[in-house]
């Protein structure tokens, strides 16, 4: 890994996609726990009645949600591992990464992180004097 990489985006983007998934994913357990246990239909007399059965829509959007927020979070650390490389072509297709990864994973920090990715550049020092003779 290089010396010189843009810190600050590599450690908004790693956060972030932690966040993803230490976050993201139990707040998709707990929402789909809520439709699960609300999952009511109404008998023929107009009657409210909650079932004892789970509605199918709540587990496709419980896996939907899950596949959903559990890629997006694992590219946001493969964006950041990216980043750190050093290597500009590589640090700007980390911060490409990071940008939509957290575009689609609703991720301020990722988002953030992916745009410091994108706006570095590597220092150029100009050459070493020689020596004198």
């Amino acid at each position: 890994m290089g010396d010189e990489y843009p810190s600050a985006g590599y450690a908004l983007l790693l956060v972030g996609g932690i966040l993803e998934l230490v976050v993201g994913i139990p707040l998709i357990f707990l929402y789909s726990y809520a439709m699960i246990v609300s999952y009511t239909v109404t008998d023929t007399m107009g009657h409210m009645t909650t079932h004892s059965a789970t509605s199918p829509l709540a587990w496709v959007l419980l896996s939907l949600c899950f596949v959903w927020f559990l890629t997006w979070g694992i590219l946001m650390i493969l964006a950041a591992r990216w980043v750190k490389t050093g290597d500009e072509a590589r640090v700007h297709k980390g911060g490409v990464l990071g940008l939509i990864s957290s575009i689609f994973g609703l991720n301020i920090l990722g988002f953030i992180g992916a745009i410091l990715a994108l706006a570095w550049k590597k220092k150029k020092f100009p050459p070493a004097p020689k020596p004198p003779v």
